[in-house]
């Protein structure tokens, strides 16, 4: 699940904390491809210092531009 400021709610290994830093020197924006039931638009999911935000999230039904604010 993602959240309104990109941020990923996960149960993993930091996989995908350690490979976006990895991306990012190359100025690429970051996209995530989840259900529409997956996006979070209210609320906000903790974060720790090595979460990584995407720049965009794309669902079935809209692409959500994240705001870096």
């Amino acid at each position: 699940s993602f959240d309104r400021k990109g941020r990923r709610l996960g149960q993993g290994g930091g996989y995908y904390d350690r490979f976006l830093p990895l991306i990012e020197q190359q100025a690429t924006r970051v996209a995530a491809l989840v259900y529409a039931s997956e996006f979070v638009p209210t609320g906000d999911f903790p974060v720790e210092a090595h979460d990584r935000p995407v720049d965009v999230v794309i669902t079935e039904q809209q692409f959500h531009t994240i705001d870096p604010r």
